[in-house]
């Protein structure tokens, strides 16, 4: 094994030992765990009346009866649509093949680990996390494409989840959990802020729960609020920051009992993850196990039924470039439980249409092209192998065709699925993957690395 891969692994240990310590009587924001697995929970019936519309309603919010369960009658419509139209039902020839790729290039190293967030806006510059060789750290990093450039933006320790892009004022936002008490395992959660090109770091919000907000992939700060008169004004150290989106809703309503069996309140989410359509005209708000669309100009929100199954919800989301069409990585895993059964479900949010897409293996990361129809998909052919097969294909979400990448090619390595191992360009014009080099008979990493591929197409 390489010695800082070693070194590494006994600062990792020592940190998830200690952590489960100190917040083990803590409930973490994590996935809920039932506590009596496979023990059904009866709920009475509630009126199949459909909820009334909040105001500002527009067609697309059309409320039909929600079905039998523990879903209050106060939570949001579910979703209708237009419905298809002439021009959808066309059948159109299949141009994968008129794609072309260059053969991987290796652009970063690691000795430990990296992650792959995604592109800024501009297409030139890769948004990355490394993990530190000796400490418990990761490094939030840009990389330019152009120049080469690697820029250290901040320091976070792996408790802070996932890195924000705040496109609005180009900094960088993130979390971190400060212990208010090892003993008891108290903690709160505060956000932090840093400007490329600055050394310093700013904490502009403490206690994110007691704030009850969520960040959109944008960097937007979204809010929950019925009535906006009593909502507090965000910090001064904010407003110059961030963007904000107050949604007319109440958060514990939209997080309302919908497990079909018991699950500890601890164990339940407590916020949403949001992802922003390219048109600016629908956010969509995905937790374990809910999906909610919000139209913004018309202030109304709709929760979304997935696919056929009575519980599947999304563990990654990607919007279309036109704002049209939503991938949804999805799982119908009972909560606490390892993801089993991904699914990539893509809904057009025109028609209401949902169309699951036949890969082979299970999904693990997705992403879209420029052309609003074609979308990669990075699949894990066999789970139970090690190291697991990944394998990149290229979907044609009009016709369903697939065309393997690279068969040769050894992809992956990522664990977490607010990450991807692939992210196409905004121009369309690269691809970034992970690409590491692994150990042939241990399967140990050797080396974490990220490749670029230069594509283009024929037509």
């Amino acid at each position: 094994m390489n010695p800082h891969t070693g070194k590494w692994s006994g600062i990792l240990g020592s940190l998830l030992l200690a952590t489960l310590f100190l917040i083990g009587a803590t409930v973490w924001q994590a996935q809920p765990v039932p506590t009596k697995p496979g023990v059904a929970v009866v709920h009475a019936p509630v009126d199949q009346e459909a909820s009334p519309l909040p105001p500002g309603d527009s067609a697309f919010f059309s409320p039909i009866p929600p079905p039998i369960g523990s879903r209050p009658p106060e939570a949001p419509p579910f979703c209708t649509f237009a419905g298809k139209t002439a021009s959808e039902t066309v059948v159109t020839e299949s141009v994968l093949d008129d794609f072309v790729f260059s053969e991987p290039t290796i652009v970063l190293t690691d000795e430990v680990g990296s992650d792959i967030l995604g592109w800024l806006p501009n297409s030139n510059q890769l948004f990355i996390v490394r993990y530190h060789p000796d400490q418990p750290l990761r490094v939030i990093e840009t990389w330019d494409t152009a120049t080469g450039e690697l820029r250290q933006l901040a320091t976070q320790t792996f408790l802070g989840g996932r890195p924000f892009w705040v496109d609005s004022s180009g900094v960088v936002a993130y979390r971190e959990t400060e212990i208010l008490n090892p003993q008891t395992g108290e903690y709160r959660t505060n956000l932090w802020v840093s400007a490329p090109g600055s050394d310093a770091v700013t904490e502009t919000l403490q206690d994110l729960r007691a704030w009850n907000f969520s960040i959109s992939d944008r960097g937007e700060i979204i809010r929950f609020a019925q009535t906006t008169d009593r909502l507090e004004p965000l910090p001064e150290t904010m407003r110059g920051a961030f963007q904000e989106i107050v949604i007319p809703a109440d958060l514990a309503t939209l997080l309302y009992d919908k497990y079909p069996w018991e699950v500890s309140d601890g164990y339940r989410p407590k916020e949403f993850s949001g992802a922003h359509s390219p048109d600016g005209r629908l956010l969509a708000l995905y937790a374990d196990p809910y999906l909610y669309l919000y139209d913004i100009a018309a202030q109304s929100i709709c929760e979304v039924r997935i696919g056929k199954d009575a519980f599947r919800y999304p563990l990654q989301v990607q919007w279309s470039p036109d704002g049209q069409t939503l991938a949804m990585l999805t799982t119908d895993t009972p909560s606490g439980s390892l993801v089993e059964s991904p699914k990539v479900i893509l809904l057009n949010v025109a028609t209401g249409e949902q169309k699951q897409l036949q890969i082979e293996g299970d999904p693990v990361g997705i992403s879209w092209g420029t052309d609003n129809r074609h979308l990669l998909v990075m699949s894990r052919l066999d789970s139970k192998q090690w190291p697991p097969i990944d394998k990149l294909f290229l979907v044609d979400t009009w016709s369903g065709a697939t065309r393997l990448l690279f068969p040769g090619q050894i992809w992956g390595g990522g664990s977490r699925f607010d990450v991807s191992d692939v992210a196409w360009s905004p121009n369309g014009q690269e691809i970034a993957m992970k690409c590491p080099n692994l150990d042939e008979k241990e399967g140990i990493l050797v080396e974490d690395r990220i490749c670029l591929i230069a594509t283009k197409t024929d037509r």
